[in-house]
């Protein structure tokens, strides 16, 4: 097959399979991005707002923390526990049919310092479905992102040109 790419776009394609795709040499994606003056990050850190980056999942009809072992600095201030089965989020009963809808309005609109209210059902002393609040002041915490692209904001006139070429004149000035 790479003979036949080969053929039909230039022997340096078919070198570049053989090498990163057969061969398991990573892709330099670093160097490959900074000819057009693209900062490539295989992982950065921001501040954003979240519940808690709690892992969940629907169990019988009903939303569980399944993990909270990756939560960040606003869940450990909230208090998840693993098992805990999400009742309500600020007032708005919790169903396994309408919470990515609850959760895509509360990233829409949580601004740093309202309040974010979760009623959670956890065993309390041993009693089972004991109604907890957990309530916090919401505020940016810690979110790491993989494989980021950002365009270098200062290039050379080569990356400039290079960007032209992969991108056509005028998309990126």
């Amino acid at each position: 097959l790479y003979d036949a790419i080969a053929k039909l776009t230039y022997p340096e394609v078919k070198a570049f399979l053989v090498k990163y795709v057969d061969g398991g040499t990573p892709i330099p994606y670093e160097e490959f991005f900074s000819i057009a003056g693209i900062d490539y990050l295989k992982k950065k850190t921001i501040q954003a707002i979240s519940m808690g980056r709690i892992d969940i999942k629907e169990q019988k009809g009903k939303i569980v923390v399944t993990d909270n072992s990756n939560m960040n600095q606003f869940g450990q201030k909230m208090g998840y526990q693993k098992g805990d089965e999400l009742v309500s989020i600020n007032g708005d009963t919790v169903t396994a049919t309408n919470f990515d809808l609850l959760l895509r309005k509360f990233n829409a609109s949580a601004k740093e310092g309202d309040t974010l209210s979760v009623v959670v059902l956890r065993k309390v002393n041993g009693k089972k479905n004991t109604s907890v609040t957990l309530s916090q002041q919401v505020f940016k915490a810690d979110r790491v992102i993989e494989h980021v692209l950002e365009i270098n904001p200062n290039p050379t006139p080569a990356q400039l040109e290079m960007r032209k070429i992969w991108w056509g004149q005028g998309f990126c000035k």
